[in-house]
């Protein structure tokens, strides 16, 4: 026979407690990182670097590009489409 004490109890409160509240603190830490801390600063030099975007357009006169062929257009199906009950078996 097996007797459980108040003191058995208390502990496997204690520890189930003790377990909730430990992972309620990683979430809490993982969902402040993720939404509400500050982006870190871009560096002066990175920032420099990229004030203005340029395009070169020069590769779209590449001569391998000129030689693409378009696909064949498809025309629309004629005559009649599906079936008047498509759940009827064939």
């Amino acid at each position: 026979m097996v007797t459980v004490t108040i003191k058995d109890k208390k502990g496997k409160n204690y520890l189930s407690f003790f377990a909730v509240f430990v992972i309620a603190l990683v979430v809490a830490f993982f969902v402040w990182k993720a939404f509400l801390a500050k982006p870190a600063p871009v560096p002066p030099e990175i920032a420099e670097k990229y004030v203005e975007i340029k395009i070169n357009f020069t590769a779209l006169m590449d001569p391998i590009l000129k030689e693409l062929q378009r696909y064949a257009e498809i025309e629309p199906l004629s005559g009649d489409i599906g079936r008047k009950d498509p759940f009827s078996p064939y």
